[in-house]
């Protein structure tokens, strides 16, 4: 009997009953060829991408961004650095540790962090053209809270400041030598003297109760430089104002209601910062005088500085559009934006009227995202779309009588996917939910969103409990567009391939040969190639068609195909040729259920040529009714699967 082809197609369909649809696309993702082009076949499964390392950090992973100028930018744990071209790493600064995911954004000139935590975001300034290597510099303003005389060189400004290695930072004001550097900080408070004192006194009076800082500096008008504290006492005509024995005696009159610092450092939060300068100041300063501090940094963005602003609630996502920055105030039913433009909280502070409510499920807010012109609010059990209507007390508007009836399971899966033949102005994939039932991946395109995961993807998806640590990303290869959705500590990562609509599953091996969790957490594109950082161990891999390993762990392979029947009558199964392109000479498994599905026989074992015209084939297979192949390989090196040749022969029972 003349061989028959079996083709395959579609992607992994294992149904709820094996009986029906057993299919498994493991490592392979499926390409149709066209009709037109004349080749007999249809499909064909190529190798998903290896991973090489090219870059090691400590910890998880959280982001891999590129910038708008084309840079790399990594989070891993708590450390940000920029990756060059040659995987060479630069730190640009901290952020909290942690292995949750982090979501990056820029204006052009402002990177901004967010980790998901209330009152968490840190931003930096980007360098001022593409892959520049130069130093940066950015200036803030402060304000200096006490008196500082001449010849001091210590002064308390108001806020908080901290200092990083790495990076310089250049005092500028009136009274401050050239090149003047800060050399120390340390928290501090602000008092105010309750009555005049003279020259020369060792005590003073000031109008607040102070506890605990015996021992700690003192500075101001008319103090000497050095000047500690070595008593305090309650005032006796005002026990709210506090008596202050001082190590040394003014140098000059202090008058009432004149402002001086204590070196404190039980409270971080005070909101005052003692700066120790590397050079005195050559002429007396007054209180609430301007002061610049310029920050340099050896690589070109600038240093990363913690939100303080009380107007900024952190975010899990973040988004721009038209310059302003888009963010979710966590936990609540708000979402706000920052001002046009930002730079830093100092030269363009948010403004608390910059919010607005979910107005239609009142649901909390899990995400936010920008599509073309449209932002995308995601409630809970519901999506709104907002658009720039340019108002000048809240510059975004809802787009009425547009909602899409999903929400969001976890603001980690928000992802974008660029313009495709079948999505001409691109679109966004998330894991979804609605009020009627369980999780299911959606894909949203101009204005209307629809699920697009099948009947066995949201099987699996359900099974698992809880997705609200879930996140993916999507990268493009060689015209495939891909959704990589990973739930941690599943055994799979689930892949929908938007460019043929099919999906298939991802997983690496663990040492013992087990499948266990794909390796890659977050993805992103940079100076033409792809990238992906591990969930662990702090690898930044290039993911690479040409690599056939996960960083030298063999990769395993599996397709399993469709059922064959033979109408109820028993067939004999006399031989099976793989139609794969030979590589290496690498060993196929190959193994069957005769039992729809259920379980599966011994594997056998087909070599595959290394070069030439090699049919691998096996003889004598049995009789079924029904039977499932499949498919199964570790050896490394390029193939691709085409489908089988089968010699059945059908026989009355």
């Amino acid at each position: 009997m003349a061989l028959q082809r079996l083709n395959l197609s579609g992607g992994s369909y294992d149904a709820r009953a094996v009986s029906v649809a057993a299919q498994r696309c493991l490592n392979l993702y499926g390409e149709p060829v066209p009709v037109e082009d004349g080749e007999p076949v249809r499909f064909a499964y190529y190798l998903t991408p290896g991973l090489r390392s090219i870059g090691t950090m400590s910890g998880a992973v959280r982001c891999l961004y590129q910038t708008t100028q084309g840079d790399l930018i990594v989070v891993a744990d708590g450390q940000v650095s920029r990756m060059y071209r040659d995987g060479e790493l630069t730190s640009i600064g901290t952020i909290s540790p942690g292995s949750t995911p982090v979501r990056m954004s820029d204006n052009g000139t402002c990177l901004f962090i967010v980790d998901g935590n209330g009152g968490n975001g840190w931003y930096c300034s980007m360098p001022a053209a593409p892959g520049s290597s130069k130093s940066s510099t950015t200036t803030y303003s402060y304000t200096i809270n006490s008196a500082v005389a001449s010849g001091q060189n210590i002064l308390t400004i108001q806020g908080n400041f901290t200092i990083e290695s790495g990076y310089t930072y250049t005092v500028s004001a009136d009274g401050i030598a050239s090149g003047t550097t800060v050399i120390g900080v340390a928290n501090a408070m602000s008092v105010t003297t309750s009555g005049d004192t003279a020259s020369g006194s060792a005590s003073i009076t000031v109008q607040s109760s102070v506890t605990g800082v015996i021992g700690c500096m003192i500075s101001g008008g008319g103090l000497a430089s050095g000047t500690t504290i070595i008593g305090v006492a309650p005032n006796a005509d005002d026990s709210s104002f506090t008596h202050i024995t001082l190590s040394t005696g003014t140098t000059a009159d202090t008058p009432e209601n004149n402002v001086l610092s204590i070196l404190s450092t039980p409270n971080p939060d005070s909101g005052y910062t003692l700066l120790t300068l590397s050079q005195a100041t050559t002429a007396e300063i007054e209180a609430a005088a301007s002061l610049s501090v310029t920050t340099s940094a050896s690589t070109a963005y600038g240093k990363l500085t913690k939100m303080s602003d009380t107007a900024f609630y952190g975010s899990p996502t973040i988004d721009v559009l038209d310059t302003f920055f888009l963010f979710v105030n966590p936990d609540t039913s708000n979402w706000y934006v920052s001002p046009a433009q930002f730079a830093d909280e100092n030269q363009t502070p948010f403004d608390s009227l910059y919010v607005a409510s979910d107005a239609t499920s009142l649901s909390t807010i899990m995400g936010i995202c920008v599509l073309g012109q449209f932002i995308w609010i995601f409630g809970r059990w519901q999506t709104e779309l907002w658009y720039d209507s340019g108002a000048s007390d809240f510059p975004f508007q809802r787009n009425a009588g547009v909602t899409v009836e999903a929400g969001c399971v976890s603001p980690y899966t928000i992802a974008k996917i660029p313009s495709l033949s079948a999505l001409p102005n691109g679109g966004m994939m998330w894991l979804a939910q609605d009020r009627y039932g369980l999780p299911r991946v959606y894909l949203g395109q101009l204005q209307s969103a629809a699920p697009v995961s099948t009947f066995p993807v949201e099987g699996a998806l359900q099974d698992m409990g809880d997705l609200s640590r879930a996140v993916a990303s999507v990268y493009q290869q060689e015209g495939h567009v891909f959704y990589v959705l990973t739930i941690p500590g599943q055994s799979s990562s689930w892949v929908y391939d938007v460019s043929t609509g099919l999906w298939h599953e991802r997983c690496s091996l663990d040492a013992a040969g087990n499948e266990s969790q794909y390796r890659p957490y977050c993805w992103a594109s940079a100076y033409g190639k792809i990238y992906a950082g591990d969930y662990e161990n702090g690898l930044i891999y290039e993911v690479d068609l040409d690599e056939f390993t996960d960083n030298g762990m063999a990769i395993k392979r599996q397709r399993a195909f469709p059922h064959l029947l033979t109408n109820g009558l028993r067939g004999i199964h006399r031989r099976l040729t793989l139609d794969m392109q030979n590589g290496n000479g690498q060993s196929i498994g190959v193994d069957w259920s005769d039992d729809r599905g259920a379980t599966f026989k011994t594997s056998q074992t087909l070599t595959l040529g290394a070069t030439g015209n090699v049919w691998p084939t096996l003889w004598r297979l049995g009789m079924a009714r029904d039977r499932v192949y499949r498919l199964t390989w570790t050896a490394p090196g390029e193939t691709a699967l085409m489908g089988v040749f089968l010699d059945l022969e059908t026989v009355r029972s």
